[in-house]
């Protein structure tokens, strides 16, 4: 049977925080799940917080912060949080919405997965792992079930939050925090949690997927908790190739469980493993499904849905968040169906970033977790390798009235411009191009690759801009730069945005 969406009741609110809901993608621990597109194309899930939840006020405080460190995480291998309405009354956030099964999925539908894939999704886990780990997170909710096989590889989801219902007490009323089948003892014990415990959850996680079986067997929540704590997992059927990993992650003492980065030492040198055929037809059939509801008729209003809700008083987005277009939307999922051979490594498609032929990313390397790198940008980090040209750098000054080309040399001010104009722009508080934009939010300043790696995989056509805020592009000639946005000043009649710039010349790839 084909993938699709569940469509919307009438319980459900028509648009939360500017986007215009589409569909329904389920409940989860802290609240419901909805499927929207941000204006260039991108499909989001939109996650809001249960009432109960929300009515409590040290949860919202932990939530706050929470979510503004989960914005500082980056990575090829992560769903990324992109907006959020922590201070609304029903408080929800946004994250890049990945068309694929869950592993959990995954295991139903083929069983245990082979032992190559399993290194590939381990070492893909432990890079994501290390961008939330980097950002001061520790996900607390690791398991099958928030790990996406997408058709650019594993990614997950749902990371930074969950600490926020845990520190308000609220599973003593029933709000189940975690899954005790990949909780560590210390979690379980309520000692305090540092990202060793994800490390735990990593190795139950791989050993389900290498065995389709549970970790610590069969039972109720309570006896799996007991088995956590006093006995060690027997691991039966675990292939010797990942059995000395995986026990070693399942350490009872967090000091002797190995570092993501460690365990990316150990597999990461492994060919990638390519997805069976169940998997990938499993993932392109989702991309065909997200690419059908992306140009179907939006849905009407329903009256019911009319009581206060985030989108009735967050005011976070602008309006402009609703004239979706049909022709960016298309393009938008196009990619996700394209790429998906990529992910298993095979033949056919090619790369919709350069032309070139598709190669496996399942084990690339994390932007977030690559240290400082010799090509970063003067002044933003480091000095530029020799290797790594650059074309300009200076100050720019753009609005929207007033556009600037930036393969210009020295980038330049256009004419009047219009909306179809593929020159930088700012507008409301926005800024925007017809080429691809991506927010940097990592610790450090990204390098061209970094940049390059970040628009393949969340590319956007607008972007919102504040002071301070790093902004990566790729220009209609294929070059890819990075602005700091330095003021964004918005009048009547225009928005002026002042920027420092910088173009690398690197042969487009």
């Amino acid at each position: 049977m084909a993938f699709a969406f569940e469509p919307l009741q009438e319980s459900d609110p028509f648009e939360i925080g500017g986007y215009r809901l589409l569909a329904s993608l389920g409940a989860g621990g802290m609240g419901q799940v909805y499927l929207s597109f941000t204006p260039g194309g991108r499909a989001v899930a939109i996650k809001t917080v249960r009432r109960e939840l929300a009515a409590d006020l040290e949860f919202r405080r932990r939530f706050t912060l929470e979510v503004r460190a989960a914005q500082r995480v980056n990575g090829i291998h992560i769903a990324p949080l992109i907006d959020e309405g922590a201070e609304a009354p029903v408080p929800w956030l946004a994250t890049v919405y990945v068309p694929g099964p869950s592993l959990a999925e995954a295991v139903q539908l083929t069983g245990p997965l082979p032992v190559p894939l399993v290194r590939t999704i381990v070492v893909a886990i432990a890079r994501a792992l290390t961008a939330i780990h980097e950002a001061g997170l520790v996900h607390r909710d690791l398991k099958p079930a928030n790990v996406i096989l997408g058709p650019e590889g594993p990614r997950v989801i749902d990371f930074g939050v969950v600490r926020a219902a845990d520190a308000s007490g609220l599973s003593r009323s029933g709000v189940q925090i975690g899954t005790p089948q990949y909780m560590s003892p210390e979690q379980v014990q309520g000692d305090p949690v540092a990202p060793a415990a994800d490390v735990f959850a990593l190795g139950s996680l791989a050993y389900h997927v290498a065995t389709g079986q549970p970790t610590f067997g069969e039972g109720s929540g309570v006896t799996i908790v007991y088995r956590i704590i006093e006995q060690e997992p027997s691991l039966d059927g675990c292939p010797s190739e990942l059995l000395p990993l995986i026990r070693a992650c399942l350490a009872k003492d967090p000091a002797r469980r190995p570092t993501p980065a460690e365990i990316i030492s150990a597999w990461g040198g492994e060919s990638p493993g390519g997805v069976p055929s169940e998997i990938g037809r499993a993932i392109a059939e989702r991309g065909r499904a997200l690419a059908s509801l992306a140009t179907s008729p939006r849905p009407t209003p329903i009256p019911h849905a009319t009581l206060p809700t985030p989108s009735v008083v967050s005011g976070t987005r602008r309006p402009w968040l609703l004239a979706l277009g049909a022709l960016l939307l298309v393009a938008g999922v196009a990619i996700g169906v394209t790429v998906a051979s990529s992910f298993s490594g095979g033949g056919g498609g090619g790369d919709p970033q350069n032309g070139a032929a598709s190669q496996p990313t399942a084990l690339a390397k994390s932007s977030s977790g690559a240290p400082p790198s010799s090509d970063a940008p003067t002044g933003f980090a480091s000095e530029p390798a020799p290797s790594v040209k650059i074309r300009w750098q200076g100050d720019i000054s753009f609005s929207y009235w007033q556009s600037i080309d930036v393969d210009l040399l020295p980038p330049s001010k256009s004419k009047d411009v219009d909306d179809s104009t593929e020159d930088l722009q700012g507008f409301g508080d926005t800024i925007s191009a017809g080429d691809q934009l991506a927010l940097w939010t990592g610790r450090t300043a990204p390098t061209r690759q970094d940049c390059s790696d970040l628009i393949s995989t969340q590319g956007e056509g607008r972007v919102k801009g504040a002071a301070n805020q790093l902004i990566c592009l790729k220009t209609s000639e294929g070059r890819i730069g990075l602005i700091r946005v330095k003021s964004f000043v918005n009048s009547s009649s225009d928005t002026k945005v002042t920027a420092k710039a910088l173009i690398w010349d690197n042969p487009p790839q």
